[in-house]
Parts: C-alpha cells; sequence; structure tokens
C-alpha cells in the first residue's frame, strides 16, 4: 500500500513516537506493523498508547527489542497481535486496564511474561512462544492456546485447541476452568509438573485431551512426578499418552479416561459415571481410596487398590482387567478388604480364578449376570470330549458362586451364578454315575432355579394321572374329569406333608406316589426361599 494511502493516525503515531517506531503497512501482510525499538540498539522498556489508532481492524505491534513494555488505550474494535521475545531476554509484557478487544501473543522462545491489569476487557490468544503471569498473581482474563507454551502460574478461563506445550521448568499449574475448542494435546515436562483444574468441560461432546510429558516413549519409565487434579469434568475423553497421575475431587459428566492413567478417588469422595477404556493399548489404573465411593463405572480399568471402597458398575457391569501393585506406598497388599464390589465382571478362566481369590476379603461381592460362561448351555453335550477351558471356566464359576452366596449378592445374582455354575460342572464330568445323578439334578434346576423344578412337579403330576387312569384308579369319564384329576393330583403332596395314615387313596402305595410328586414341589419352595433371602 503506498504512503498516499496510508490513513491519517499513522503519521500521529510516527510523530507520538518520534525515532523509536518503524510502520510498516502493505497489501502481502494484514494490516500495518509497528515496530518499537530504542535508539541506539538499546534494551529497555517502553510506554505504547495506542489511542491514535482509529477504524483500523487489526494491527501487528513488534516489541521483540525491548525488554519489558505496557500497552495501553486499545479500542473494543481493535484485535492486536504482540510479537516480542528473543535476543536471549523474556518479554515482561503489561497489558493495562485501558486494553479493550482480542490480543494475539506471538512470543519468540525466550517467552512473554504477561501481567494483565484489572479492568482490562481482553481475550487472549497464545499462537506461539512461552507465557507465564507474574508471581502471586491471577491470571483472570480468558486465554486461548492456539499453539503457544504456558509457564506455571494460576489462570482463570483458558480455551484449548489442538497441541499445547508447557515449560520446561517443573510446572506448578492452577485453573479455574479449562474449555477444549477440539482434541487437544497437552506436553508437560519431564521434570515434573502439578496441574490442579477447576473445571474441565469442552465446547461439544467428545473432544479429547491427551497428557503426555517430553520424551515419552515406551522405553522411558513412567513419571510418577506428573500430577493431574480435576474437581469437575464434563463431556471430556481424558487420555494419558505418558504415566500421569489423576486425582478425582468432584462430579463427572460424561467423563471418559484412557490410557496411561492413574486414576485416584480421593478418601470420602463421591463420584458417578466414569468411564474406562484403552488408549495406546493400556488400560487406565484406578486406585479408589478407603471410604471413597465409585458408581456407574463403564469399560475395563486395572485395579491398584480399592480397600474399605465401593465399586458399582454401570449396564452389564464393568471389567476388572487385572490387579496390580499401586506405585505409592501404603496402598497395596490386600486389594480388596472390606469393599464393596457390584456390578463388575472379570474375564473367565485361570486369570479370572486368581483375581477372583483376592476378593475373600471383601465385604460385599455382587458380580454382573451378563455373558456368565454355562448360561448358553442347554443340555450335556456328550458327543464332544470336555476341553480345558471349559473345565478352567467351571473352577472359575465355583469361585464366583461361592463369593455371591458368602458376600451379600441379591438373590437374581445368586441364583443365575449358581445355576451357570452347576451347568459347567454338569459339562466337564466325566463319570457316568455323577453325570446320570446330575442330569436328575438338573430337572431339579440344580437347587438353584424354580421354574424347572415347578415344570418338573407337573410333568410328574400329568404322568401319574395317566398312569392311574390306565390302572382305572382314576374315574375319568370326560377331559373335565381329567384335568380335576391332573389337579387333584398335583395338589396331593400338600396332603402328604401335612396328613397322616392312608385314609383317602385307594392304595396304600399312593402315598409313594404323592411322595414323588412333592419331591420337586418342595425344592422349588426352596429355590423360591434362597432368591429372596437375604445374602450371608
Amino acid at each position: 500500500m503506498s504512503d498516499a494511502e496510508e490513513p491519517d493516525w499513522l503519521d500521529a503515531l510516527r510523530d507520538q513516537f518520534a525515532g523509536m517506531v518503524t510502520v510498516t503497512h502493505s497489501a502481502e501482510q494484514r494490516g500495518p506493523r509497528l515496530r518499537f525499538a530504542l535508539p541506539g540498539g538499546r534494551h529497555g522498556g517502553a510506554e505504547i498508547s495506542l489511542s491514535a489508532v482509529v477504524d483500523e481492524p487489526y494491527i501487528t505491534v513488534d516489541v521483540t527489542p525491548l525488554e519489558h513494555c505496557t500497552i495501553r488505550d486499545t479500542p473494543l474494535n481493535l484485535t492486536l497481535r504482540v510479537v516480542g521475545g528473543g535476543h536471549g531476554h523474556l518479554l515482561d509484557l503489561t497489558l493495562a486496564s485501558s486494553v479493550h478487544g482480542p490480543v494475539q501473543l506471538d512470543g519468540a522462545a525466550d517467552g512473554i511474561r504477561l501481567t494483565v491489569e484489572s479492568g482490562a476487557e481482553t481475550d487472549i490468544a497464545v499462537a506461539r512462544g512461552f507465557v507465564r503471569p507474574r508471581k502471586d498473581e491471577t491470571f483472570s482474563c480468558p486465554l486461548t492456546l492456539a499453539g503457544g507454551e504456558l509457564g506455571s502460574g494460576t489462570y482463570g478461563v483458558v480455551r484449548a485447541g489442538g497441541s499445547a506445550a508447557f515449560s520446561t521448568e517443573r510446572l506448578m499449574l492452577t485453573i479455574d476452568t479449562l474449555e477444549l475448542l477440539g482434541d487437544s494435546t497437552f506436553e508437560l515436562p519431564q521434570s515434573g509438573a502439578t496441574i490442579d483444574i477447576s473445571r474441565l468441560h469442552s465446547q461439544s461432546t467428545g473432544h479429547s485431551l491427551t497428557v503426555t510429558h517430553a520424551g515419552a516413549s515406551k522405553k522411558k519409565p513412567p513419571n510418577p512426578n506428573i500430577r493431574l487434579s480435576l474437581s469437575t469434568v464434563e463431556s471430556v475423553r481424558v487420555a494419558g499418552g505418558a504415566e500421569v497421575q489423576v486425582t478425582l475431587k468432584g462430579p463427572l459428566t460424561e467423563a471418559t479416561f484412557a490410557g496411561q492413567l492413574e486414576v485416584t478417588v480421593p478418601v470420602r469422595t463421591a463420584i458417578d459415571g466414569p468411564a474406562f477404556e484403552k488408549h495406546g493399548g493400556k488400560l487406565p489404573r484406578l486406585v479408589a481410596q478407603p471410604r471413597s465411593v465409585v458408581r456407574g463405572i463403564s469399560g475395563g480399568v486395572v485395579i491398584r487398590a480399592a480397600q474399605q471402597a465401593t465399586l458399582e458398575g454401570a449396564g452389564t457391569g464393568f471389567r476388572i482387567d487385572k490387579l496390580e501393585a499401586p506405585t505409592r506406598r501404603g496402598a497395596g497388599g490386600e486389594y480388596f478388604k472390606d469393599a464393596y464390589l457390584r456390578n463388575f465382571r472379570v474375564s473367565p478362566g485361570l486369570p479370572g480364578h486368581s483375581l477372583l481369590v483376592q476378593m475373600d476379603e471383601a465385604h460385599q461381592v455382587e458380580p454382573s449376570t451378563a455373558d456368565l460362561p454355562g448360561w448358553d448351555l442347554r443340555f450335556p453335550r456328550r458327543s464332544r470330549k470336555t476341553g480345558e477351558v471349559d473345565r478352567r471356566n467351571a473352577e472359575f464359576m465355583r469361585k464366583l458362586s461361592e463369593l455371591a452366596d458368602t458376600k451379600g449378592a441379591s438373590g437374581s445374582v445368586r441364583t443365575k451364578v449358581g445355576w451357570c455354575a452347576q451347568r459347567l460342572r454338569h459339562e466337564t464330568t466325566n463319570g457316568w454315575v455323577e453325570r446320570g445323578a446330575l442330569t436328575g439334578y438338573r430337572c431339579l434346576g440344580y437347587g438353584e432355579r424354580p421354574g424347572p423344578p415347578l415344570l418338573s412337579w407337573l410333568a410328574l403330576s400329568l404322568a401319574f394321572t395317566f398312569l392311574l387312569w390306565g390302572l382305572g384308579l382314576a374315574s375319568v369319564s370326560s377331559w373335565g374329569d381329567f384335568f380335576t384329576a391332573w389337579a387333584d393330583r398335583a395338589a396331593s403332596p400338600i396332603g402328604a406333608i401335612v396328613g397322616t395314615g392312608t385314609a383317602g387313596e385307594a392304595n396304600a402305595w399312593l402315598y409313594l406316589v404323592r411322595a414323588i410328586v412333592a419331591v420337586p414341589l418342595v425344592v422349588a419352595a426352596l429355590c423360591l426361599r434362597k432368591y429372596v433371602r437375604a445374602g450371608k
């Protein structure tokens, strides 16, 4: 753009900062570029007022040569881009209370230490370089990370989208609200970091925050010095690209945790609805401290500690993948001592059996009944040789049934787990005598389910009604008489139980018939009692 086309305010600015400012304005760049430098190349500072700028939507202020700078008097409709830092020094930048409108910071590697005075009405976007507030000051205005780097300090609202790095020094960061504009990656210093976020949320459901540290790889050992504390999480997936310790202190809404995270729920803290999933082939680790409550869990997780804690799954239950020694002293040993475990799943077979053994010290064990081994078996498959997998599953279900029966599971859970355990026992039995006995026991529901013995009771009474009719011991002249005789025979066990003598039957041996018909009815009653009674 030629000088004739320059706005009048550029001449006023040249006059105001005579010998200190160089102004360029061309069609190739967005808006004018103001470069400030002290005469003679000396380092120092300047106070820059942009009150002369009128009717300009965008300008760039280059203060790279300066060590400290204060900018004031920017109009509301102006977007200000500040370029600074470099030449081996940190730019100490202050945005005065008279700054209005958005500010973009484009700092060099040496960075910008930023102070925003109270009263400034601005949104700040960090495009490049390193920014941090002054010590003991809170950065209250909204800050958008668009590729820049944050240093230790206290921040109000921080928005992030894409990749963002943090200073190589040990990081101490407090953020009131972290809002994800898209999938984001935070690369933390390997020297260690402690980040406390009061509220983590996303503009739309499903955005992911991946936390890693500089130089993280499979060959590097976990870095226990990276700690992330979250008070409220809403509609965000938090993933660990490296070992990161995450502490959950408050409510969750559509929150997912994935990858190399050690998720800790502090003492006496209750959270609801966490989802766990793999990231990079790794599942999160869960440390539920004593008297903590974690409900609505979904997905799969590795347990590091859950003594005296309550873990409860959502839907079809959460999966306990394995147990792992905790990284913190005093958190290991008896993983589930005095714990309440509800609606969980473990993989069947030997690994699952070994995990169930660790639940002997739990206070309550109520597993999920979804996809239990043995549930899909209807009748013994004698033509197929029983495999090793079935035998291992049978031992697994035996242990699970023992825990459900002795650790306070509900009646429906005890019934289904016990049924599956008996079905697998029936499937893996080799002896013909035992198999025959279990086949008969199968007709009685293995003493677990009332349905099969009730059907057996009706079938036996029907069979004996036909037998008595054929022997001429029952007076039947119509189908109505037949069904009446059937109902009488089905109800006869009550008389066999409470009656005395042989009155009422044509032959004494018919009392034996009553006793036989009574067996499945009594078993069905015991099954119902087992179903409704409280767990031990």
